[in-house]
């Protein structure tokens, strides 16, 4: 793909203005976006059906083809730059321009994976780094590693990630706990769980919170 680099802010501005007060630009610079995302390059085709009157002006002149007829009309983002580089926005980035118009960084579905992935990984390396105990490495690096069995706790942390910290904390805690107790002590649930989480129900939610991932 096309596209200069070294402009001027006002360039990439201007440019902006005219696409964006100019009617017919907009489902076009969408699908774009979504097409780019998509692939995770500059590259491939969108297609428009049932274009309005306005699409069919805007793309006849700025492409310089005839596009009167068409009942749908499919656009490679390739061709797209091409026909950038033949107006006076010819230094625009093609990419820039895009992203300019939708008013954030294009980010593809693969990057945006990839970074939860590490924000994941982060979270629970964090807690590796907190809680040394044996039992607790061990569970926490099964789960970094996604050994069968931890998929729940991934599933929990991908749909409400605010809410996990707590319950992990209480659950760490409680095995660093019996990580240090003798092999043969024996101690009552309700002292146990103060110690623990402070109260008895706090624990016992976190206990039943936690099991209840794991039912099939």
């Amino acid at each position: 793909m096309k596209g200069r680099d070294a402009l001027q802010p006002d360039e990439l501005k201007k440019a902006k203005a005219y696409f964006t007060s100019t009617r017919g630009f907009a489902r076009l610079f969408k699908a774009m976006a979504q097409k780019y995302q998509s692939l995770g390059r500059w590259g491939g085709s969108v297609t428009l059906t049932s274009p309005k009157e306005e699409e069919r002006d805007a793309f006849s002149s700025f492409f310089r083809a005839d596009f009167s007829r068409q009942k749908s009309i499919t656009i490679s983002l390739e061709r797209f730059a091409k026909a950038l580089e033949l107006t006076k926005f010819s230094n625009v980035s093609s990419i820039r321009l895009l992203e300019e118009i939708q008013g954030e960084s294009l980010i593809s579905k693969a990057d945006r994976i990839a970074i939860k992935e590490r924000e994941k990984r982060q979270f629970f390396e964090d807690l590796l780094f907190q809680y040394s105990e044996p039992y607790c490495q061990a569970w926490l690096q099964a789960i970094i590693d996604k050994k069968p069995g931890t998929r729940p706790i991934h599933t929990l942390y991908e749909t409400h990630p605010e809410s996990l910290r707590v319950p992990m904390d209480h659950v760490l805690k409680a095995l660093s706990d019996l990580n240090r107790q003798p092999p043969n002590a024996i101690e009552r649930l309700p002292i146990f769980a103060r110690r623990i989480t402070k109260t008895l129900t706090a624990l016992t939610q976190t206990v039943t919170r936690v099991v209840s991932l794991f039912k099939p």
